[in-house]
């Protein structure tokens, strides 16, 4: 959670969204936030990056920030450092209170409860079922989606696929940092699934609605994908094949269709009665939004009894909170 205090703009903003990130275009607008892990996790009990998205350009922080530990230092979250003492407490300990709503492990991701929602496959009745050539990896290659596959397997993320009538293939994409990922050709499942036109926001509307704000807080539910059912009749349609064994999904792979537009529509339909007045969605990225620190954790507090009521706790990986100096 990152707590920082600016300049309140007469004007809405003049950020807009560029590649994911904010930019903004004023040296007095809101300062770019960053999303990451609420902790630097030990290589026994890491929360395993499964979403191929993690590359991803992310919100960056406009300010320096200071570690601030939720249960202790290797269990933190970052504050910037322009905001007040009283005002940092009041947060801080409403962020404590809730620690364990924030996944430190894989452990701690439930899946979103099936009766809120689950991902059901809307197939062309012409369409039928396709099992791809299979690929040739190449040693390292191969080597990187066998260890994929079992960090999935390993987590109830997937689980081995017998007698499948669609197959994909895997395909390793080399991340920045040199290391694979591996993503699945989703290509011909995707063509047999009409589009889902539920309309998503844009960057854009986040930062208005939320500029002019004195304290803002950003959420990032960046793993809830895997945290979406898909519904049992469809789950061996993303079956995929390795070298070693063919597996399907349990969860929403990302790498479908229409998962987007399915993320969204859950995120509405739990925010519906907070947005515009102090929350704003963007996909997994959330930003609440107030006037005051007293009224600020009332509304993060807000927010967190709504992830506990609706069985979606756990859902946060990473956050941060940005406020403003009440110049004007």
């Amino acid at each position: 959670m990152l707590c920082c205090e600016f300049e309140k703009l007469a004007n809405s903003t003049a950020l807009h969204g560029q590649s994911g990130r904010l930019t903004a275009a004023k040296k007095r607008m809101i300062p770019d936030s960053t999303f990451w892990k609420a902790y630097v996790p030990s290589s026994d009990d890491s929360l395993v990056d499964l979403d191929p998205r993690m590359d991803d350009p992310r919100m960056e922080a406009g300010e320096d920030l200071h570690p601030f530990p939720l249960r202790d230092d290797r269990h933190a979250t970052h504050i910037g450092t322009s905001l007040k003492s009283d005002d940092r407490v009041a947060i801080g300990t409403t962020l404590v209170k809730n620690a364990d709503l924030f996944a430190w492990t894989t452990a701690n991701m439930p899946a979103v409860d099936p009766k809120v929602i689950t991902h059901r496959l809307s197939l062309y009745k012409e369409a039928r079922p396709v099992a791809q050539k299979k690929q040739n990896l190449g040693e390292e290659r191969r080597q990187v989606a066998r260890d994929e596959a079992d960090k999935l397997l390993q987590v109830g993320f997937i689980r081995k696929a017998h007698y499948t009538t669609w197959l994909a293939n895997v395909v390793m994409v080399k991340k920045a940092n040199g290391k694979w990922r591996m993503c699945v050709d989703y290509t011909d499942l995707n063509k047999a699934c009409p589009k889902d036109s539920y309309p998503l926001p844009t960057i854009d509307r986040l930062v208005d609605g939320a500029a002019g704000h004195h304290i803002l807080s950003f959420l990032d539910a960046y793993s809830g994908y895997n945290q979406i059912q898909m519904h049992p009749v469809d789950r061996k349609k993303t079956a995929f094949m390795t070298d070693f064994d063919n597996f399907y999904y349990e969860v929403m792979p990302f790498e479908l269709k229409n998962a987007r537009a399915i993320y969204q529509r859950l995120m509405d339909h739990l925010f519906h009665n907070m947005i515009g007045r102090n929350v704003e969605v963007y996909v997994d990225d959330i930003v609440v939004k107030s006037d005051s620190c007293k009224q600020h954790v009332a509304d993060l507090k807000e927010v967190f009894k709504l992830f506990v009521s609706t069985e979606c706790d756990s859902i946060l990986t990473k956050s941060h909170s940005t406020s403003r100096e009440e110049s004007s």
